[in-house]
């Protein structure tokens, strides 16, 4: 081996770095896997080399940080850690469906660092059933029903082999008596008044025997659900679901069997501390006037900084949604001014109140309830989903919405008969929104099961000239054809679409043809959000002058208007927006857009209307990108859609600009670079972009994308990725590939690509490598082709292939080179002098022109050339 003295590197040999395996470079971050032989325990799949340059003394560094790096090489050494990918749900579905096991590990992996314990029993109620236990009607004593608890305390609830018996059916029967035996009697207590709160959801509390839930997900049977009561057993639905109970039951007798079980109202604090009263209804806080709980729950003592006890810090930052005065449409950064978040002080802390498990991986017990929250907030039109676990005879309250999950502390429901009375008055007295469903839409009380006579209310928005109006009312066109639809996960954006005709003023200003509203909860660090992307493109475009590009307007999402609020604005009434909770993981805030409905490429008629689609969004994606600057990044079969012409020809929509960015320029090698480059249209000089860098580092820490259309060089590169215009060329490639393999056009229907719709990313990088690398993948994929669209092969994907190919793999080659330099000269920069560094640096710089000249091979004229045929 070479002495580095001689100024050569130890290392620095092509032969041996072409040894080094690319498989080995494909997957960036790391998977949990679970362990076969323990549940609670987890593997790690190594993490690709992150070629990171080690520390060195600031004084022997360039600005760029490299030790006496030459000046025209700054540009090559800037080495980024590698990209985690962000994991949906999306990524272990297998042959469409959602197996429980692969669901399970999903959430332990994902969720158990979100979920924050030991939170008051009668503070959990209060905020997230909205009833405050003074509410309580006391006009005779309460007691559990005797019968029923003794033959609870008797019984097993434990399913053997999927199956229950019958001794354990009647135990969780007993249950279901138990809490049915709290509702009468409070319905005995109440007077007229609140016998109409009482019976607001008219549901009752019953044992699903085992029976599957009816959803769109997963399959999966709770044990216990509070449903409407005019609803059968074979027609429970997560969607008509108001919440729901889990019950683990193994021991038998664990307290002494009495005659009368009588429940201490006095034992409540707040009923200690207030008086009692029949007439005081359950009603919600007044939401002008949110008073903090009396015992605030906190994880650890955060000053008013941000600062933790550790040392940590946690982002304190978030946008608001004040609203725009001025009329002039621009990617306005102070459209959506900071707000700093308030931390309690150390004065206000209570030790025993509150706790976080932030490094604890959730047991099997703890992932069925957050299996079965997770449901019910991927069903219908929810902000928040909540449920009881009961454990033997200790019974835990449970809540989630899109940022994280709460768990409360447990209670003896034998011991502490008062805390059960008060979970069920907190459930019975509860309406549909204070059991989770969005507070914007009001349902009729005549329609429990169904959508009928239910309406869309926004108090306020602004329209695409960013015009503020008021009430504006939309009626929900809910039938077979137009149904809600609810992404699945709990934690996340949960993007709901919601079929509407706009009613009254919204009409006159709208029409009345079809229209959805997309309601999703979008993170607060993102500088620009759809709608505002959205109406800057449509400017842009419209004030070109050049009637082709105005033209582009029809393939591009058409805004009626948007509403923006705060995750702890009052007109929402989220309970987090009052738990006095930390920091969530990820803070999130609500947007509605209204916008044209517009129709799911599976219900095309024809090859001829499905290639007029294509042309038209892969043009659109041009213009926008050349004229608007703005690249989309989220080019999938979901978000290429169309409408019809009276005449009944189709136009080709591009939706969904959640994840678009600033047009790019040219690769960025450095995360401070690609705050200006990747941040979606970002200016770096603006005064926030300073302070809240913590904010804006996360939009370049996530690839994006949708695992079958992602771009090769985002599944494979190990450095983190800049978003490339070729990059959604190449997923547009992948969509019509995809589309032609699993479309049955008879029945309308989308099948199954297992080789690019497997839940690793890793894998469906492999499986692309191979797809470039040999014909024959390309010809397998392509043999479940309808017939109908066989032509298309010969016409457009076999012609569209043969000119990638010439680009991709070159590309993911060249990048792997680089990435096998930057790790040797990680690894012997301690060795190596100066001169051997500057050899290695140079050669770090000829593997990335050949990267650039690969890419810029790949052109829109040449995509066109071939669908123009």
């Amino acid at each position: 081996m070479a002495d580095p003295a001689d100024g050569r590197l130890p290392f620095d040999d092509e032969d041996f770095i072409d040894e080094i395996k690319v498989e080995n470079l494909l997957f960036v971050g790391s998977e949990e896997l679970p362990d076969k032989g323990s549940d609670n325990t987890t593997e790690q799949r190594p993490h690709a080399v992150s070629f990171l340059v080690p520390p060195v003394p600031a004084s022997a560094c360039t600005p760029r940080g490299i030790p006496n790096a030459p000046a025209r090489l700054l540009r090559t050494v800037a080495f980024t850690p590698p990209t985690p990918i962000k994991r949906g749900l999306s990524s272990i579905k297998e042959k469409n469906a959602y197996k429980n096991e692969a669901l399970v590990n999903f959430l332990k992996s994902e969720y158990s660092d979100k979920i924050d314990t030991d939170y008051d029993i009668e503070d959990f109620v209060r905020h997230v059933w909205k009833f405050d236990a003074k509410t309580i009607p006391t006009k005779i004593d309460y007691q559990l029903r005797a019968d029923a608890c003794s033959d609870f305390l008797g019984g097993q609830y434990v399913k053997k082999n999927g199956k229950i018996t019958e001794k354990e059916r009647a135990c969780c029967t007993h249950f279901v008596k138990v809490l049915s035996g709290l509702v009468g009697a409070l319905k005995k207590n109440v007077d007229r008044a609140q016998q109409v709160i009482l019976n607001a959801f008219s549901a009752k509390f019953m044992f699903l025997f085992d029976r599957t839930i009816a959803g769109d997900y997963a399959h999966l049977k709770p044990d216990i659900g509070y449903t409407p009561k005019d609803l059968k057993l074979d027609e429970q639905a997560w969607e008509l679901l108001g919440l729901f109970g889990e019950m683990k039951k193994r021991l038998v007798q664990t307290h002494m069997v009495r005659e009368k079980y009588p429940i201490d109202l006095g034992q409540l604090r707040k009923v200690r501390r207030g008086a009692r009263t029949t007439k005081k209804m359950a009603t919600a806080p007044d939401r002008n006037t949110t008073t903090p709980p009396t015992h605030p729950m906190v994880t650890r003592s955060i000053d008013k900084t941000g600062a933790a006890e550790d040392g940590s810090r946690r982002a304190i930052s978030a946008r608001s949604t004040t609203k725009r005065k001025s009329r002039d449409i621009s990617i306005d950064h102070h459209a959506e001014g900071p707000v700093q978040k308030k931390f309690r002080d150390s004065a206000h802390q209570h030790s025993s109140a509150y706790a976080k498990s932030n490094e604890t991986r959730m047991t099997n017990t703890q992932a069925q309830v957050v299996k079965y929250l997770n449901e019910l907030l991927s069903h219908g039109i929810r902000q928040y989903s909540t449920g009881f676990l009961i454990e033997d005879t200790k019974v835990t309250l449970w809540y989630s919405d899109r940022m994280g999950i709460v768990k409360s502390k447990s209670f003896d429901f034998i011991l502490e008969p008062h805390y059960l009375l008060l979970m069920v008055a907190g459930i019975a007295f509860a309406d549909r929104h204070r059991l989770g469903c969005c507070p914007l839409i009001e349902w009729s009380p005549r329609h429990l099961l169904d959508y009928r006579e239910t309406t869309l209310k926004l108090p306020h928005a602004l329209d695409a000239e960013d015009v503020e109006h008021k009430d504006l009312e939309f009626k929900l066109d809910v039938n077979r054809k137009r149904e809600v639809k609810t992404a699945y996960g709990a934690i996340g954006r949960g993007t709901t679409i919601v079929p509407l005709k706009a009613r009254g003023a919204a009409a006159a200003l709208f029409g009345s043809g079809n229209l959805v509203a997309k309601m999703a909860w979008q993170p607060v660090n993102r500088v620009c959000f759809e709608d505002q992307v959205v109406k800057v493109v449509r400017k842009k475009l419209r004030d070109s002058g050049q009637p082709h590009l105005k033209n582009m307007l029809k393939h591009i999402t058409d805004l009626k208007c948007s509403l923006t609020l705060n995750m702890d604005d009052p007109l929402l009434g989220l309970p987090r927006g009052t738990m006095e909770l930390p920091d969530p993981y990820e803070p999130r805030l609500f947007k509605v857009l209204i916008i044209d409905e517009y129709l799911p490429l599976q219900t095309v008629d024809s090859l001829d209307e499905f290639k007029r689609i294509m042309r038209h969004v892969v043009e659109a994606h041009y213009w926008v990108y050349e004229i608007a600057e703005v690249l989309h990044r989220d080019v999938s079969s979901d978000n290429v859609m169309f409408y019809r012409l009276n005449d009944g020809s189709v136009m080709g929509v591009l939706s969904d600009w959640d994840l678009s960015t600033k047009k790019d320029g040219q690769l960025v090698k450095d995360a401070s670079a690609a705050l200006v480059a990747i941040d979606p249209i970002a200016d770096a000089s603006r005064s926030d972009a300073e302070g809240d860098m913590d904010a804006l580092l996360t939009q370049v820490r996530y690839r994006t994308g949708t695992g079958p259309f992602m771009a090769l060089d985002l599944l494979v590169a190990t450095e983190t990725p800049l978003h490339l215009y070729r990059h959604d060329l190449e997923s547009f490639f992948y969509v019509m590939v995809w589309f032609s393999a699993v479309f049955n056009p008879k029945r309308h229907e989308l099948g199954y690509l297992e080789a690019w719709e497997q839940p690793s990313l890793k894998s469906i990088g492999t499986e692309k490598s191979e797809f470039w690398n040999k014909r024959e993948k390309f010809d397998q994929i392509l043999k479940t082709v309808h017939d109908s669209f066989k032509p298309l092969i010969s016409s457009w994907l076999d012609p569209l292939y043969w000119k990638f190919k010439e680009v991709i793999p070159d590309a993911a080659y060249a990048m792997t080179k680089v990435a096998s330099l930057q790790e040797l000269l990680s690894h012997s920069r301690e060795e190596a002098s100066q001169g051997a560094s500057d050899a290695l640096l140079e050669k770090i710089e000829k593997w990335r022109k050949e990267h650039d000249n690969a890419v810029n091979e790949m052109t829109y004229g040449k995509v066109m050339a071939v669908l123009n045929v």
